[in-house]
């Protein structure tokens, strides 16, 4: 990953944490609008739901910056999506659909200059996933049961040990979705 655009990623996720859970609702909003039959594997909570998918991304951003390898997690996470239902179709609508959110939210950045950062990042996300769930059984376990893991998602620590700096908000409330 490039520095800049690590950079310009990690910035993004430090605006976003304002907004950790209306950002997930109105990316679900979106994606469903696009998708309908996506919304039927959404059977469990969609707050904790919404929660995840902010905690996920900022982790697998944390740790790709770092190099640490992250296919495992990946991998894990592809096994659980073939587990309920997604499919490797989904994943370029799913990725439309969290740029464009990303734009909404975040209108002080170049929607060209989001793209071209999220893009690649969203593509080396989505092999470790889709490599997960072309390795799923039918017949295998929805979860692994792992003593180590914590109840929380896993963090990767920047080099300074902590998750950055102060965090910018979005410069203005984001307008109603117009797809």
């Amino acid at each position: 990953m490039e520095d800049i655009e690590y950079e310009l990623i990690q910035h993004c996720m430090e605006d976003l944490s304002l907004s950790r859970l209306e950002f997930p609702r109105r990316f679900y909003e979106r994606l469903f609008r696009r998708a309908p039959e996506i919304e039927k594997l959404f059977t469990k909570d969609r707050t904790r739901q919404s929660l995840m998918l902010y905690a996920v991304m900022a982790m697998v951003v944390r740790c790709m910056r770092s190099g640490k390898d992250v296919s495992g997690e990946l991998g894990q996470f592809g096994r659980r999506h073939a587990r309920v239902g997604v499919r490797e179709e989904m994943f370029p609508i799913f990725g439309q659909a969290f740029i464009d959110t990303m734009v909404e939210f975040l209108p002080h950045r170049h929607a060209e200059v989001l793209e071209r950062a999220w893009t690649p990042t969203f593509a080396r996300i989505s092999t470790g996933v889709i490599a997960g769930m072309r390795n799923t059984t039918p017949d295998a376990p929805l979860f692994r049961p792992d003593p180590k893991r914590r109840s929380n998602p896993p963090t990767c620590p920047n080099r300074a040990g902590n998750h950055g700096g102060k965090s910018r908000g979005p410069s203005k409330a984001p307008a109603p979705i117009e797809d």
